[in-house]
């Protein structure tokens, strides 16, 4: 589930954000049986806030919205894996401090 998750995210990503996720795929490739699912999302404090802020829709591009929910799915071993990229993105798309607008505002995706 976890690695169909990741190739949805991909085809849905514009050419600079497939960039950033190709490492990933790459390696999902390599590694090739998808292990079981864990509990890894919840149990990283830097990112689960931002991760369950991101999931709620209309907040970030679906590309990213897409990562998050193979986060949520993801073992520990693929959320390593993916964590990178997710640091990354909680830096290009943050959550809107209480008193300010989002800085992104939703949109269709972009053409590839």
């Amino acid at each position: 589930m976890f690695v169909s998750k990741v190739a949805d995210a991909a085809s849905a990503a514009c050419i600079p954000d497939y960039e950033l996720l190709r490492p990933v795929l790459l390696e999902l490739m390599r590694q090739h049986p998808e292990p079981p699912p864990g509990p890894a999302a919840p149990d990283d404090p830097e990112l689960f806030g931002w991760l369950c802020w991101a999931s709620e829709g209309g907040h970030v591009p679906s590309f990213v919205g897409a990562l998050v929910e193979a986060a949520f799915c993801a073992c520990a071993a693929d959320y390593e894996l993916l964590r990178p990229v997710l640091l990354e993105l909680k830096r290009r798309y943050p959550e809107p401090e209480p008193d300010k607008p989002p800085s992104f505002t939703p949109r269709h995706d972009a053409p590839r």
